[in-house]
């Protein structure tokens, strides 16, 4: 969205926090566990975005052919 860190990280803060503590009460749950199960996915979510850009750009690479420099 383009929003600076000072307005995204505390929202991002809240609705971890808010997911932790709804995983507490409705799973019964530790919150080491809730925080466990947030960060994996977090970093699950990161290593498809790396490998969905990294297809995308072999393939764009492989359709768009080369800039020719102007004569």
């Amino acid at each position: 969205l383009g929003l600076p860190a000072w307005v995204s990280t505390p929202i991002w803060l809240y609705s971890a926090w808010m997911a932790i503590h709804t995983l507490r009460q409705v799973c019964g749950i530790s919150t080491g566990y809730a925080l466990g199960g947030i960060i994996l996915s977090f970093l699950l979510a990161m290593l498809a975005i790396i490998l969905i850009g990294t297809v995308l750009g072999v393939v764009f690479a492989i359709i768009v052919p080369p800039a020719t420099p102007a004569l």
